[in-house]
This record gives structure tokens, C-alpha cells and sequence, in this order.
């Protein structure tokens, strides 16, 4: 039926129709737009150092771990599986685009190329900025997604996609507009005022520093401010450059007739509390984004075990929920697209040093267990297992009786 379809041109036709129901429906839906502020998440990625490192960190960090695909049985997929040649095909540039959108704007759009015929999967994967996506959501109750609309503005290029050709993954917005609940809560939004502020000490401070080698006004008191006194002014002015310019002036005095006198006319950065406001701004952002200032240089007190404490809480607080969103994700829309059978992805934490219990601990752990395997042990630390039947039986530690044999002591005479 498929080969006499494409004879006659009936496939052509179905598809030229979809094309016209669409655009004749598409009315009917309403068509959600990117926030007006969406351009500024991009904006402060790139003007906004500290955005930018926070982001990037969280990205690559995310980007780094491996996705495996698994069975029924939790067992590994095999490597010839359609599934893993697709995830093994996702480079790490790839994986820090998914990531930096993610983290940026708490959302991304994933258009998925796929081959065409009856067994066709999923080939390439392509990123959709957020800012150039609609979304058309149905009027029935219970609304839902029915399409997306990419427009680029800059090339004037516009293509509609189907519900299913593309994965949407989005953080919980909790707003109160009926409209923007459908589209991710970007970390920017919440720190708009701080970022409006970080931008303006940032511009202050360089500011002084351009203008402020000598902050202030240096004059002759009995010296009039006319025409006259230009000549001597412009005069004072080039020997008192010459003066400074030679290094073999260093300490000593400059001599200059008349009765000098000297007007600050602007504010050092210690006065205006600018490095102070910049690290409470930067803890802020850090924060908005659950990770510790600490992993960016900052100068607070800090030891190697609250350092690591500082990474497994990144990996736990920030890292974890993106992944497990990107998982679920590629479970309900993507996996379906590689043939029947049951199959799911997840990202691997097991290689994470920061997050593996240390073999003191284990060995502590272990100890105070009343009960133990020989073999579990020995697995535990790192060691192999013995073929012996008796290292798999649980010991159980001597010296704990029923409570039943409990006899309370004689009474002191």
C-alpha cells in the first residue's frame, strides 16, 4: 500500500492536507509566546560573569555524565541496540547545549530528526532557543500541547512542528498567569532587580577606575580663573605631568609657586561599598541556583571536607532534578521512537568520586552492623568475592541475649 501510495502521490496529497488542517485549525488554539524577558536570560548569560560561570559549571558538570540505556531486567542494553548507538552518538557539545538552555532558561525544545520508513528512528537531534517557540495549546479541558511554531525573526524563517516531533522540557512555573504556566521559570526572571544591580555596580566600578587616577581637583589659590591665567595654568599643568612621568621622581617633592590646594570630586570603591555589593550578589545568584559560592573562589573560610561537602551538595541540590528531568523526558518521547519493547534511560552517578562513600566510612558502617556477609564485605571494599558457600552465610555479632534473660541485679543491703 505504502509503494502504490507514493505512486499515485497519495502520500504527497496526505501531507499537503495535514499542512492545510493545520494552518486552517491553528486558530482555534491558543498560541503561547516566550516571556518578553526571555532575551535577557541570553543577555545576562553573555554581559553577566557570574551567570555565566554558574551556568556553565552546572551545564558541563550535568553534560559530563554518561545516559545508558537499559531492559526490563535492568540489565545493559547491547551495544548494537538502536537505542544505544543513538545515545552514544550525543557528543559532549550536545549534551552542554541540552544542559545550558536547561539551567538558563528551564526550558528547552529538542527537534528529532528521524529516518524515514516503517522502522525509522530518531537520527539527529536538533536545540530550538526557547525565545523563537509557540506553543499552541488546545481549548478542550484538559488543555494540552497540540503543536510548536519556530520563528526566527532574524531570518524570517517560520516551521510548524507536530506534537511529536519534538521533546519539550520544562521546570514547574508557579505563576498565576494562565498563559505563562506553560513555559519554564528561567533563574533570571527571579534575579532581575540583582542582575540590574550587578550590571550597575559593575559599570560604576569601571567607571572609576577609567576616570579615577586622581579623583579630584588640583588648583593655585591666588592664581584668577580668566583668560589670562590660562597660559600659567596650561603651564603648571605640562611640568606637573613631566614631574610624575619620570620614575626618577618617585618620593620626591614637587615644587610649584603659589598656595595649592586640592577638591575631591569623586567616591573610591571602598566608599561606595562596591566589592562588598558584589559579594552579596554573587552569593544571591548562587544560591537562586543551589550551588555554594564557595566552588567559585570565594574567599570565605574553607577546608577540603567542606569543599566536597560543597560538590556532593551541587551534585544532589542543582545537577540531580535536571537530569532526572532530562530522563523522563527521553523515556515518555524519545525511547518509544526505537522500536517495540521495553526499554528506559538514565543518567550514571556511579563514576561521581564526590558521591561514592570513602572506605573508612564503609568500613565503620560495616563494623557496626550486627549483622554481616563475609562476601558482601569484602564486595564493599572493593575486593572479590570468594567461591566458598560459607562466606555468603550471615553472621550474626555474639555477645546481644533475649530480653527474656535479662535478670536485674540484687538490691544493695
Amino acid at each position: 500500500m505504502q509503494i502504490i501510495d507514493k505512486i499515485l502521490g497519495i502520500d504527497k496529497l496526505k501531507t499537503e492536507l495535514k499542512a492545510y488542517q493545520s494552518a486552517t485549525t491553528l486558530h482555534l488554539y491558543n498560541q503561547i509566546y516566550p516571556s518578553w524577558q526571555s532575551h535577557k536570560a541570553v543577555a545576562a548569560y553573555k554581559l553577566i560573569d557570574m551567570v555565566n560561570s554558574v551556568v556553565n559549571k552546572l551545564a558541563k558538570t550535568a553534560a559530563k555524565l554518561p545516559i545508558y540505556g537499559y531492559d526490563a531486567n535492568r540489565e545493559d542494553l547491547p551495544e548494537s541496540d538502536k537505542l544505544v548507538v543513538f545515545l552514544r552518538s550525543l557528543t559532549l557539545v550536545q549534551k552542554i547545549q541540552l544542559y545550558t538552555w536547561l539551567f538558563l532558561s528551564d526550558e528547552v525544545f529538542i527537534y528529532k530528526e528521524k529516518t524515514l520508513g516503517v522502522n525509522g528512528t530518531v537520527e539527529k537531534i536538533h536545540f530550538l532557543n526557547p525565545s523563537f517557540v509557540i506553543l499552541v495549546i488546545t481549548d478542550s479541558f484538559p488543555q494540552e500541547i497540540h503543536q510548536f511554531i519556530y520563528t526566527d525573526n532574524y531570518t524570517g524563517f517560520t516551521k510548524t512542528f507536530e506534537k511529536d516531533e519534538v521533546i519539550f522540557i520544562r521546570g514547574f512555573n508557579p505563576t498565576t498567569d494562565p498563559y505563562q504556566r506553560w513555559r519554564g521559570l528561567p533563574k533570571t526572571d527571579v534575579l532581575c532587580q540583582r542582575l540590574t544591580r550587578m550590571e550597575s555596580n559593575m559599570k560604576n566600578s569601571v567607571a572609576q577606575m577609567q576616570n579615577g587616577g586622581v579623583p579630584g581637583v588640583l588648583f593655585v589659590k591666588d592664581l584668577p580663573h580668566n583668560k589670562t591665567s590660562q597660559p600659567v595654568i596650561s603651564g603648571i599643568k605640562d611640568s606637573w605631568s613631566k614631574f610624575l612621568a619620570n620614575p626618577a621622581n618617585k618620593g620626591a617633592p614637587n615644587i610649584q609657586a603659589g598656595d595649592m590646594g586640592y577638591v575631591p570630586i569623586g567616591s573610591s570603591l571602598v566608599d561606595l561599598d562596591s566589592i562588598d555589593l558584589e559579594k552579596v550578589d554573587n552569593k544571591a545568584v548562587c544560591n537562586v541556583w543551589g550551588v555554594s559560592d564557595i566552588l567559585f573562589n570565594s574567599d570565605s573560610s574553607s577546608t577540603e571536607s567542606n569543599v566536597k561537602e560543597m560538590i556532593r551538595q551541587m551534585y544532589t541540590n542543582a545537577v540531580m532534578p535536571y537530569t532526572s528531568m532530562v530522563d523522563d523526558a527521553f523515556n515518555n518521547e524519545l525511547v518509544t521512537d526505537f522500536g517495540a519493547g521495553f526499554r528506559y534511560v538514565k543518567t550514571d552517578y556511579s563514576d561521581v568520586e564526590e558521591l561514592q562513600t570513602s572506605l573508612k566510612e564503609k568500613v565503620d558502617a560495616l563494623a557496626a552492623s550486627p549483622v554481616m556477609i563475609p562476601n558482601d564485605v569484602l564486595e564493599a571494599m572493593g575486593y572479590d568475592r570468594i567461591e566458598d558457600s560459607n562466606m555468603d552465610q550471615p553472621l550474626i555479632k555474639t555477645g546481644y541475649e533475649p530480653i527474656d534473660n535479662f535478670e536485674p541485679l540484687p538490691p544493695i543491703e
